[in-house]
């Protein structure tokens, strides 16, 4: 079942002309070094065409959404990662196949989900599903299951057999949870459940945008109707636990009459924008991104968005401890602003588009401190940042070269890359938070340092990974 398609807004066809905008400043850049020290480069990439979110699973295996498929990438070395293998063309002989625009791929132990299409196109037919993988052995991942869905699908995660779907599409904008085996729908849950006035809001201001499980508890960003943390530990029965911020529909709902103006700049500005979240292995940090742009320069709260982290040692009690703000750039780039990040222990790993990647220190989350960054705005725009092996080395995706793709609209790019990145060692000394303006557009203090592993043990790390 088709639902409307995201580009034929045109809240969305201004945000591809914003991001076009963004791709011209990011050419016009000359990357440098910082005058401490030399320029560094990453440890090594290797092109993935249409490549968006990546994510690691076991053994130094990266799985990767490719806009028409996914593909399965070799970090063992991190100086020359390897191609394993990539499928494409999915569900090529469903009706209104194949799966198309696939933006994000989850991966838990053996399985891996997919999921599209996260941009149709207007006018075009195209078939809405999710589809479940058995990458025990990731050089031939056999497919076990799909299953066609009646929503639009920019995010998707998996946890203990559960997938868990953003309902963009659907009229309440519901998590849904479908059983991995047998596909089987298991439960949803809404804001509206919660409060019914979010019925009169627009509902592209409250889409369930992205979401993190963990240990029975679903961390849900609605955008501008915030974050909430919901008990999942029986999916047929969610339950609030709390919500951590956001507007109230009352300050919303006025815009269901609002120009295209006055739309994009509730849209695409701050407050608001919960886009990306994620928690630590303890789940007493949490952190969330806002995907933010200028449409207005004029307004002063708009902006690059940054991540803000929240203490939840006390569910029921969030407390907001720093923010870590998006890398500033000439001219603004609005294209500087948060995406997708992981923390690992006391790492942060974040990636800004335009803005490069960057590694922090949040063993103190009042006061965040940046270990070291890089950014080429001329050949990258990196999608999300993930840990391999903290201390050692990190990944992230870059999902277009400016140099050789077009910057607007979410289509496929063949400049793409999955990139490898030098880590300190997790004994690094912190870098105080004011130092982080020394690091220009190329290399930072501490980035040329490959590091060695730590004896506390790669194997414990990768063991927990698996588990959450």
């Amino acid at each position: 079942m088709n639902v409307p398609p995201l580009d034929s807004s045109p809240i969305l066809r201004r945000r591809s002309f914003l991001r076009g905008v963004a791709g011209a400043v990011g050419l016009s850049l000359t990357a440098t070094a910082t005058a401490a020290e030399p320029a560094s480069t990453p440890l090594g990439s290797v092109v993935i065409e249409g490549a968006k979110e990546a994510v690691v699973g076991e053994n130094d295996v990266v799985y990767i959404a490719a806009t028409d498929g996914f593909a399965i990438v070799d970090v063992s070395d991190p100086t020359a990662p390897s191609l394993i293998t990539e499928q494409r063309t999915i569900l090529a002989d469903e009706e209104n196949g194949p799966l198309k625009s696939i933006a994000d791929v989850k991966v838990a132990g053996d399985r891996l989900l997919v999921a599209g299409p996260a941009y149709p196109k207007s006018g075009e037919s195209y078939l809405n599903a999710i589809v479940v993988y058995d990458v025990s052995d990731p050089s031939d991942p056999g497919r076990i299951g799909w299953k066609e869905t009646e929503m639009l699908h920019h995010n998707v995660f998996i946890r203990d057999g559960v997938a868990y779907l953003t309902g963009q599409g659907l009229q309440e904008n519901p998590l849904v949870m479908i059983d991995v085996e047998t596909v089987a729908e298991l439960g949803r849950w809404s804001i509206v459940d919660v409060n019914s006035s979010w019925s009169s809001v627009p509902s592209a201001l409250w889409i369930l945008h992205d979401l993190w499980i963990q240990d029975g508890v679903a961390y849900l960003a609605y955008w501008d109707g915030g974050t909430w943390m919901v008990d999942v530990s029986d999916p047929a029965n969610p339950t609030l636990i709390t919500r951590v911020r956001g507007r109230p529909p009352s300050a919303l709902a006025g815009l269901a009459d609002a120009n295209e103006t006055e739309m994009n700049r509730a849209l695409f500005e701050q407050p608001g924008n919960d886009h990306y979240l994620t928690v630590n292995d303890d789940t007493t940090l949490l952190g969330i991104g806002r995907e933010a742009e200028d449409v207005q320069p004029t307004d002063p709260q708009a902006g690059p968005g940054g991540i803000e982290l929240f203490d939840i040692s006390q569910p029921t009690q969030p407390t907001s401890r720093s923010q870590i703000d998006a890398p500033t750039l000439p001219e603004s780039d609005p294209w500087s602003t948060a995406h997708n990040f992981e923390i690992v222990g006391n790492r942060l790993y974040a990636s800004w588009f335009a803005g490069g990647v960057g590694l922090f220190d949040v063993s103190d989350p009042a006061s965040p401190a940046e270990i070291q960054a890089w950014r080429d705005p001329k050949t990258t725009s990196f999608w999300t940042a993930q840990a391999v092996r903290p201390g050692e080395f990190f990944i992230a995706s870059s999902w277009v070269n400016p140099n050789t793709d077009t910057v607007g609209g979410a289509g496929k790019k063949s400049g793409a890359r999955l990139y490898t990145f030098p880590e300190p060692p997790l004994e690094t000394q912190r870098r105080t938070p004011t130092e982080r303006t020394t690091t220009t557009e190329m290399g930072g203090p501490g980035f040329g340092l490959t590091g060695t592993v730590i004896a506390c043990g790669i194997g414990a790390w990768h063991s927990l990974r698996n588990r959450r």
